[in-house]
């Protein structure tokens, strides 16, 4: 689950899941969400593996946003979680004609990782 908290400049993400793997697939669902692609229709989705660990903390988190965020403009697809492995991340990337909402950068200013209720929380801001 996603929430888009207030913020005076920015958007403010919260992702609330069971555990660390769906709250990585979450975020990039509310990222999609709010980039809001237009997804080019028939295609297959393209398989990719980041070489990189990502482990439970603010900022392999946000690195890894970034990361994703800078290949979503370079590649122009937008991804999707399939797992986590200790040093390689895979995805899926669904090539879209064009965004209708733009992400500068996501930031570590007021980042939380936490816990509510048995559930995983993560909060960060989009520089938009």
């Amino acid at each position: 689950m996603y929430k888009f908290l207030p913020h005076t400049a920015d958007i403010k993400f919260k992702i609330i899941s069971k555990d660390f793997f769906n709250l990585v697939k979450e975020s990039l669902k509310a990222i999609n969400f709010y980039l809001k692609p237009k997804i080019i229709k028939n295609q297959k989705p393209k398989k990719v593996i980041l070489k990189r660990e990502l482990t439970e903390n603010i900022n392999s988190l946000i690195d890894f946003l970034n990361e994703i965020l800078a290949l979503t403009y370079t590649q122009k697809m937008v991804f999707s979680l399939i797992k986590i492995d200790k040093k390689e991340i895979h995805l899926l990337g669904y090539a879209f004609e064009k965004l209708k909402k733009e992400i500068k950068a996501f930031t570590y200013h007021q980042a939380q990782l936490g816990k509510e209720e048995n559930k995983i929380t993560f909060e960060f801001i989009a520089d938009i």
